[in-house]
This record gives structure tokens, C-alpha cells and sequence, in this order.
């Protein structure tokens, strides 16, 4: 069942998300409550009953990222090798964002700017752990340690 997921649902879902990724949140939750009515045929009745209170812990269950956080992962991908968003906070006063080498998030004055890229790379790349932020490793090896990374901070923020 897992192979015929990620082999149909799966692949037409991650089609379009880079460039319809950065829509509003209404058009987002048509496609999660999609993908959440295909998980549920994924997992046996006893984990479905485990699960009916809040059924975002079948994502952790099944090891799935959900629509948001697939977007923060094509976000990242997309901009893995350019270094245009990503400037870090420098000044004089040795802060906690200094230290822990945070980048610059511009303000935003409306709904558009949250959406933009100048803004949302550096945010993503803020709320990663710091091992996984401070990338020194290959694009695959990235990839894996942020997809972990999100699925945690998803079920966390479930939990």
C-alpha cells in the first residue's frame, strides 16, 4: 500500500507544491485533508482507533511529511546552493541570535510578504535544529536530516 502511495498520491501531491507551495493556507488544507483520507487507508483499524482524536499523528505514524511541511522542504531544496536569502544577523551586541548564528528574517508589513522567498528561507532555516541549519554535509544527506527534522517538529507540535 506504501509503494502504491508514494507511487500516485504522492508524486502528484509534491508536483506542483514548489510553485503552488506559497498559496493561501485554504488551498492547502484541501490538499492535506486529501492526503490525511489516504493515510488512513495506509494503517490497520487498531492504529485508526489509536489515532481518531487527532489523526496528524498518523503522519508520524506513516513516516509521511504533511503539505506544509513538504513546502518548507521544497523551499529549502530549491534555494539549497544560493546564498541570496540566507544573511546572517551581524551586529555589535553579542545576542543569542548572534551566537547560534540565526539568519536575518526581514520584517513583513502584509499577508504577500509572508509568502515571499526573502522572507520564508530564512524563517524555515531558523526554526531547524542548529546541526541540521549550520549545512556542511551534500544535498541528499540535507535533505534526509531536514525531512527528519520537520516530521519531528510536526508531531512534536502535535503532541
Amino acid at each position: 500500500m506504501y509503494s502504491v502511495y508514494y507511487a500516485l498520491a504522492e508524486s502528484i501531491i509534491s508536483y506542483g507544491l514548489s510553485s503552488y507551495g506559497c498559496t493561501f493556507q485554504s488551498y492547502l488544507d484541501q490538499i492535506n485533508a486529501i492526503q490525511k483520507r489516504l493515510i488512513k487507508l495506509l494503517v490497520d483499524n487498531k492504529t485508526k482507533r489509536n489515532c481518531r482524536p487527532d489523526y496528524d499523528k498518523l503522519y508520524g505514524t506513516c513516516k509521511i511529511l504533511p503539505v506544509q511541511e513538504k513546502v518548507k522542504l521544497f523551499i529549502l531544496l530549491e534555494e539549497y546552493n544560493s546564498s541570496e536569502f540566507k544573511t546572517p544577523i551581524s551586529h555589535c551586541i553579542s545576542t543569542r541570535k548572534v551566537v547560534n548564528k540565526k539568519l536575518y528574517v526581514p520584517k513583513i508589513c502584509n499577508y504577500y510578504g509572508s509568502r515571499t522567498r526573502k522572507y520564508l528561507v530564512p524563517k524555515i532555516l531558523n526554526d531547524l535544529p542548529d546541526d541540521v541549519r549550520n549545512n556542511t554535509f551534500t544535498k541528499p544527506v540535507f535533505k534526509k536530516k531536514v525531512i527528519v527534522s520537520l516530521l519531528d517538529s510536526f508531531v512534536a507540535k502535535k503532541n
